[in-house]
């Protein structure tokens, strides 16, 4: 499902930060869009 492969080199030191990175935002934007939907269907009332 996300394209985890998109490094090519055999070396994974080389270019790691940025798709370190990108997974770190994705990863927090999913769980900000869990936690929207999780309190938005159950509300503290």
């Amino acid at each position: 499902m996300l394209p985890l492969d998109i490094a090519p080199g055999p070396a994974p030191s080389t270019g790691l930060t940025v798709p370190v990175l990108l997974i770190a935002l994705v990863i927090a934007v999913l769980l900000f869009a869990a936690l929207a939907v999780y309190y938005r269907k159950r509300p503290r009332a």
